[in-house]
């Protein structure tokens, strides 16, 4: 298994070290990956005490970068080499015990000047080391908490702690940044490492992490002992291996309390190393994991290690590697580099820095020829143009084969097709006004509900005409999917009222009156496909139109939808909701290329307070959340929305504006929020996404110039 960079991912934060072990570093190849490590100088001063401490001095090396728009240098910062068993070499800060990570070779120091990024070996057995004795707490707290006594045996350190009830976590956490917490289990890993040179299967630190400890001639296991069970061992390995898998002792192992597990859990995160991984992987087992702990775990279950000690000299074949640009740690061969080197992620993170966080590999190329694939969107749109013919026969075919049912009926068209935003294959939305529905009229939502499914029931009985593809009955607005057999176009029926005709007419028109507008949508809406964001329960087409709009409206190149209704000066009402709106009007020219404005696009939404603040093109400004609670705080051009809220009757109540992590609302029907599904977790894959397409776009076009952001919070 080659590792890859698919999973979450966490910018890279200065101080982010590799340690002391790297002495081979892996070879420079032509995606610019070069050898890096500099070599931990411990200073030492001797006073008649021993070691002075001055000792801990830090090493601090500085990583400079050639990316012309990053001028910021990563500094790696080392606190010296833990795995040293003298006493000396124990005299390491105590408060950051978490940071065993060190650079080797200061003589490759020069060939890394002018490189951001590192790939090396490292050395992760402390750390490994380090969980795994965390673990050892749990049996001594699980026993004498219940006998609310706060004590606590640390098996590294053969000692029992007395501690104060109101912090054991503190205490615990304390105890193991002790000196002498950290030279004994130093010790330990020696000792570990000598045993397995010299093919011995129980160390000191392989019992440990069984809860057993060794005497002169017998083990004895505390794990067992507090289970009232057998808890004396001989000291030899049939004996050992035979108590480790039996039942007693797993069962015993397994049944910790949730409370302990959950305080310990919080132990390993505060212990964990400063490589800030956003993936573990395995490759001898092919095992990953986003979680380190998990990581640490799996590298002691008897599956992992019995493969590996069956394999000759597998401490030298087999390390811990990592990888400095694509966030990635994993145990295995010095091959798997080699492998990972021509990832076509690994290059992406290499040339753009880890700010692309989770970007598919599909949207960065996407991004790096923007403008052509600009074009070659554009040129798809405007095929459907061609086939006006073919929808002027379906709702020819709607309006005649339903006016035998429905005599007053009309066919009208909306959505992407109707506002040159949409694609050969694209759905055709129509609205039917069956019985002068159009202005909202006799349009409750049961009666909406109702007609559909009189509609569909009807259309079912032309078999040469129309298949019914699926009812929806209960979303906001009732609809309906049939497929138009002569022209195999799927249709979305809807029957409520004529607002979303409305709105595509106003898209359509801002559209024409600035055609960068639709180069945009077009593009982002396809950016939004790749990044997995564009979906009925994420971002709707619809919604992302919107939002295009909205940021050509904070630029001041389009016209508030309240402007247009100032504009036109006549009111015109759809179900309560003001529609009057001017399609006469004027735009701002900007002298900004396709890409600039693309570019702008990803940093205003990369910078929007999304936590306080609505998307809001009536306005074309935002409006803080907070206003929604007490309708008085809300603007005067949002007098439809607080009419609204103060009708309705006892069967329909009025649904009040839902504020969600992201809200787009509609510019016509003032309560309804067009990102409402979207959560926390979307929403920042959403934000990562723009940030991160904006330092491609940067990186590519270095000599972009980004349209200013007139409004303020």
């Amino acid at each position: 298994m080659v590792p890859t960079p698919n999973g979450n991912v966490k910018k890279l934060k200065n101080g982010n070290n590799v340690c002391k072990d790297t002495s081979q570093i892996l070879k420079e190849n032509n995606s610019q990956v070069v050898e890096c490590g500099i070599k931990v100088r411990k200073r030492r001063k001797k006073t008649k005490n021993g070691l002075n401490s001055s000792a801990k001095e830090n090493v601090r090396a500085n990583v400079t970068t050639n990316n012309a728009g990053d001028k910021a240098s990563k500094q790696i910062t080392s606190n010296g080499d833990c795995n040293d068993a003298s006493a000396k070499e124990a005299t390491v800060q105590t408060s950051t015990i978490a940071k065993h990570e060190a650079t080797d070779d200061k003589r490759n120091k020069d060939t890394s000047t002018h490189q951001k990024y590192t790939y090396s070996r490292i050395n992760y057995e402390f750390h490994e080391a380090n969980h795994a004795i965390i673990d050892t707490f749990a049996i001594a707290l699980d026993f004498f908490l219940r006998n609310d006594n706060k004590k606590c045996y640390c098996l590294v350190c053969d000692t029992t702690l007395r501690m104060q009830s109101d912090d054991v976590r503190r205490h615990l956490g304390r105890h193991i940044r002790s000196k002498r917490h950290i030279q004994l289990l130093s010790m330990m890993i020696e000792d570990e490492k000598r045993s397995v040179s010299n093919g011995e299967s129980f160390s000191k630190l392989v019992l440990a992490r069984e809860y057993m400890t060794s005497n002169d001639d017998f083990v004895k296991c505390l794990l067992c002992e507090n289970k009232d069970l057998c808890s004396t061992v001989k000291k030899n390995e049939q004996s050992l291996r035979e108590h480790i898998a039996s039942n007693a002792h797993r069962d015993a192992k397994g049944s910790w309390e949730v409370p302990i597990k959950n305080m310990l859990q919080q132990m390993h995160i505060q212990f964990q190393s400063r490589y800030n991984a956003k993936k573990y992987c395995c490759e001898f087992c092919n095992y990953q994991t986003p979680s380190e702990l998990y990581f640490v775990k799996h590298l002691h279950v008897p599956y992992h290690v019995t493969r590996l000690m069956d394999i000759p000299d597998h401490t030298n074949k087999f390390k811990f590697y990592f990888c400095n640009a694509c966030l990635i740690m994993w145990f295995g061969s010095a091959d798997t580099s080699d492998q990972h080197f021509e990832l076509m992620e690994h290059k992406n993170r290499m040339m753009y820095g880890p700010d692309i966080n989770d970007l598919p590999d599909q949207v960065v190329q996407f991004l790096t020829m923007s403008g052509l694939n600009a074009e070659v969107l554009l040129e798809r749109s405007n095929r459907v143009k061609c086939h006006d013919e073919m929808r002027k026969y379906v709702l020819y075919s709607f309006e005649t084969d339903l006016r035998k049912y429905i005599p007053n009926i009309r066919a009208y068209p909306f959505g992407s097709r109707i506002s040159d935003l949409g694609f050969p294959e694209s759905d055709i939305d129509i609205f039917l006004d069956c019985n002068n529905m159009y202005e909202g009229k006799n349009s409750s939502y049961r009666q909406s509900q109702n007609l559909i499914a009189s509609v569909v029931q009807y259309l079912s009985r032309n078999r040469d005409l129309w298949i019914v593809h699926d009812v929806i009955l209960h979303s906001r607005t009732p609809i309906a999917k049939v497929l138009h057999i002569p022209s195999r176009l799927i249709c979305d029926i809807s029957v409520t009222n004529g607002l979303a005709v409305e709105n595509t007419k106003m898209i359509k028109c801002f559209n024409n009156a600035f055609p960068p507008c639709r180069k945009l949508t077009l593009f982002l809406k396809r950016w939004m496909h790749l990044s997995g964001l564009l979906g009925s329960h994420l971002i709707t087409s619809y919604a992302l139109t919107w939002c295009v709009i909205f940021y050509l409206q904070t630029l001041l190149v389009l016209p508030s939808i309240s402007d247009l209704i100032k504009l036109r000066n006549k009111s015109r009402l759809i179900s309560g909701w003001e529609v009057g709106v001017s399609y006469d009007f004027r735009v701002n020219g900007l002298n900004h290329t396709f890409e600039e404005l693309l570019l702008g696009f990803f940093l205003f939404y990369g910078d929007f307070k999304y936590k306080k603040q609505v998307i809001c093109p009536l306005l074309g400004r935002p409006v803080q959340k907070d206003t929604f609670v007490k309708l008085s705080d809300l603007p005067q051009e949002m007098a439809p929305y607080v009419a609204y809220m103060h009708t309705g009757t006892q069967e329909e109540l009025p649904q009040a504006f839902f504020v969600s992590p992201l809200c787009v609302q509609d510019p016509f029907d003032l309560s309804h929020n067009l990102t409402k599904a979207l959560n926390n977790k979307e929403l920042k894959i959403f934000w990562n996404n723009c940030t991160a397409s904006a330092q491609i776009l940067k990186t590519t076009l270095p000599n972009l110039r980004s349209p200013l952001m007139p409004y303020s919070d």
